[in-house]
């Protein structure tokens, strides 16, 4: 079941499971190699999702040219700019 939630990217659901506390200590199927990659993969989506979320709250909330990434942004859009008028 946990390979299939998987399989259909339902890793949240997938790794609910595979980490339920109510499985037996005998019956743990977090140990096969299979479900130890969904679970990694799992939780590299998960922090990937929060820095997601941090990054366009600071955006957001950053007060337009004060904060950290709209410089960036600015960065990369004027340089990409610039090559657009170099390249024509």
């Amino acid at each position: 079941m946990v390979l299939n939630l998987a399989a259909s990217r339902f890793y949240d659901y997938a790794a609910m499971i595979a980490t339920d506390p109510l499985i037996n200590k005998d019956e743990k199927i977090s140990d096969e190699d299979a479900i130890k990659d969904i679970l990694i993969y799992h939780d590299f989506i998960c922090r990937v999702r929060d820095k997601t979320e941090k990054f366009y709250i600071a955006t957001a909330t950053s007060g337009g040219k004060n904060g950290f990434f709209p410089k960036i942004f600015s960065w990369f859009r004027d340089n990409k700019f610039d090559r657009t008028l170099n390249d024509e």
